[in-house]
């Protein structure tokens, strides 16, 4: 489908919020995906939808590569053809959650933040503070958000896995689940965290997405399978939101 850019500003560095006019992505659940057309010859790019409300889509991202690049020389009153929204999104629960992220992880998180309202708390985590975004997004809809750095430059310094233990550790028979997006080595550690503890954790595999129909398997994610067999599920039509206890994480 053709949509309307409402507007497309860089936030910051090489993150920008993209604004798009559509009731079919506002109509997304937490955790969707929607697959952008970056020009003729280029696959589509997959993107979490950020948050979506009052017909309008929130799409936050980083320019990587071509296909990025393509949509941050968008403005305002352009269109752009959008497939969407697809995809297994979060489970919103009517317990309480914490949503961990990690860097651009952070963004498919929002719009979880929106939904769960004062029954979640927020850990993210950045290298630097330089690169610390939407923590103020946060902050409007959160109960509490807290920020960790690598380097210490926010916040204190050390990994988002080291507030989720804590957090777990303080009020962990209060949590209901856990949802969880970032690096992979980052999302692993948070899912031995919540096994440990036992809480229920969802992540969001971000797999480069190619045909962004389940056709190419170019997205296979490594599931743990019965008796040494190895199974996978496709990010983009199964996903990309999954149980962190089924995934193969060695």
């Amino acid at each position: 489908m053709i949509c309307e850019i409402e507007s497309n500003e860089r936030l910051s560095g090489d993150i920008f919020d993209m604004r798009v006019v559509s009731d079919a992505l506002a109509s997304a659940k937490p955790g969707q995906i929607a697959h952008f057309l970056c020009g003729a010859k280029a696959l589509r790019r997959p993107l979490s939808v950020a948050d979506a409300a009052d017909g309008k889509a929130r799409f936050l991202y980083e320019v990587r590569g071509e296909g990025t690049r393509y949509l941050s020389a968008l403005h305002a009153g352009d269109t752009v053809d959008v497939l969407g929204p697809v995809g297994q999104g979060f489970t919103v629960t009517e317990g309480r959650a914490l949503l961990v992220g990690g860097g651009i992880g952070v963004f498919p998180l929002l719009s979880l933040a929106r939904a769960y309202g004062d029954r979640s708390a927020a850990l993210l985590g950045f290298r630097s503070a330089d690169a610390v975004v939407c923590d103020g997004d946060f902050e409007r809809f959160c109960d509490s958000v807290a920020v960790i750095t690598d380097d210490g430059s926010s916040g204190r310094r050390g990994y988002v896995s080291e507030l989720l233990e804590e957090a777990l550790t303080y009020v962990g028979g209060l949590v209901d689940i856990i949802h969880v997006c970032g690096p992979r080595a980052m999302m692993a550690s948070c899912a031995t965290v919540a096994e440990r503890f036992g809480v229920r954790c969802e992540v969001s595999m971000e797999e480069r997405m190619a045909c962004g129909i389940g056709a190419c398997l170019g997205c296979a994610v490594k599931m743990k399978g019965k008796s040494g067999v190895e199974t996978y599920r496709r990010a983009c039509a199964d996903g990309p939101v999954f149980d962190a206890a089924d995934i193969d994480w060695s």
